[in-house]
């Protein structure tokens, strides 16, 4: 076994990368690949390039650049030089991700690579890269109270509670989804909060297992006045409303929260659709609209594979609020009936008036006539 780990061991390539503003990983050059190699179980190391000169942390396997302060990620990662390697990795069970590559068709150049950094927390993918799984959150997991609390910012706690907290792994959209982040990141567009967004989307249950394992598609849209595109909202009190999330027959209603492409925008308006060109020279267009251009509260986005369905968040509302609606509905019912008897009983005492005054009046009429009718000796 010694000599076969050996043999495995001298057939590899040590490979030290770091990851570009395009968050690709990207190696080093050959000068750089041997001195780090050598002095790798040191604690740091200090090299220049040029007039920029770089830190080293091999511990936190960081590089820092001395004068803007700037860090990158780095790895140090063996890629194997056996004409078998290939078919070993897709019979892995499990997987990855942050090595996984997906070559371009037909090509054998590595520098021809695209690296998909998928998220750490996903599981071992299946025979079926176009099968979205949907993974539990555990109430005890970090990221399960960062949605939670980031959701009740607007929502009214007492009104709706959570039910389920899932992501979504699907390599298949991840991989359709990263290709257009990284395109626009190379493209020269920046990765801030402003352009690459976390917004929520409200849609019913008999569409989310659609959107999760085709994309977000127009057709099944609800809104139209800022353009024929995909909206998301800023706040979830917005997506949760039930024009929006339709509860099923149990009464839960479902948010996605997306990873969503914003990048560049500007005002939308009905009948668009299409962002409007933005240069007039090569006629590109903003990547989405918005309902106001200050502190955008909702997002318009025409390209349905610029956004990913991380999370779906599963709801309904609690029980005290509905014991609080039945209340209430109770309350309107006796108000309204006791409204009603109200009223009828003013409409009887209308209606004998009426009958009062018709016999009245009858009375009188009989009066007259008997006057009428009587003989004169009578007034004699």
């Amino acid at each position: 076994k010694a000599k076969a780990k050996a043999k495995a061991k001298a057939k590899a390539k040590v490979v030290w990368e770091y990851k570009d503003d395009a968050r690709i990983w990207q190696p080093y050059n050959s000068q750089r690949q041997p001195l780090l190699e050598t002095h790798r179980h040191q604690d740091s190391l200090t090299f220049s390039i040029g007039d920029n000169h770089y830190h080293v942390d091999f511990h936190a396997m960081q590089q820092e650049n001395v004068d803007t302060k700037r860090t990158r990620q780095m790895r140090r990662r063996c890629v194997e030089k056996s004409k078998n390697n290939k078919k070993k990795k897709e019979k892995r069970e499990k997987l990855t991700y942050q090595d996984l590559a997906w070559l371009d068709h037909g090509s054998r150049n590595a520098s021809q690579r695209l690296v998909i950094d998928y998220p750490h927390y996903w599981d071992a993918l299946g025979p079926d890269p176009m099968i979205a799984v949907r993974k539990l959150l555990s109430k005890s997991d970090p990221m399960y109270d960062q949605i939670h609390n980031d959701f009740f910012q607007t929502v009214d706690e007492n009104k709706f509670e959570i039910v389920c907290i899932q992501s979504v792994q699907c390599p298949h959209r991840w991989r359709v989804y990263s290709t257009n982040e990284r395109n626009y990141l190379l493209s020269g567009g920046k990765h801030e909060s402003r352009s690459i967004k976390q917004l929520y989307h409200g849609l019913s249950a008999n569409v989310l297992d659609i959107v999760i394992h085709q994309g977000f598609l127009r057709q099944y849209g609800k809104r139209v006045k800022y353009g024929d595109g995909v909206y998301f909202a800023q706040a979830a009190s917005f997506s949760a409303q039930v024009d929006y999330a339709v509860p099923d027959k149990r009464g839960h209603s479902h948010v996605i929260l997306a990873r969503v492409i914003v990048g560049e925008y500007t005002l939308g308006r009905q009948g668009m659709k299409q962002p409007p060109i933005k240069d007039p020279v090569t006629h590109q267009t903003y990547d989405s609209v918005v309902d106001r251009l200050d502190n955008p509260s909702m997002y318009v986005i025409f390209r349905d594979d610029h956004a990913y369905p991380e999370y779906i968040i599963t709801s309904r509302l609690c029980q005290a609020y509905l014991d609080k609606m039945e209340a209430e509905r109770k309350r309107r019912e006796a108000k309204q009936l006791a409204e009603q008897r109200e009223k009828q009983m003013r409409n009887d005492k209308e209606r004998e008036r009426e009958r009062e005054l018709a016999r009245e009046r009858e009375r009188e009429r009989t009066r007259r006539r008997e006057r009428d009718e009587a003989p004169l000796s009578v007034f004699l």
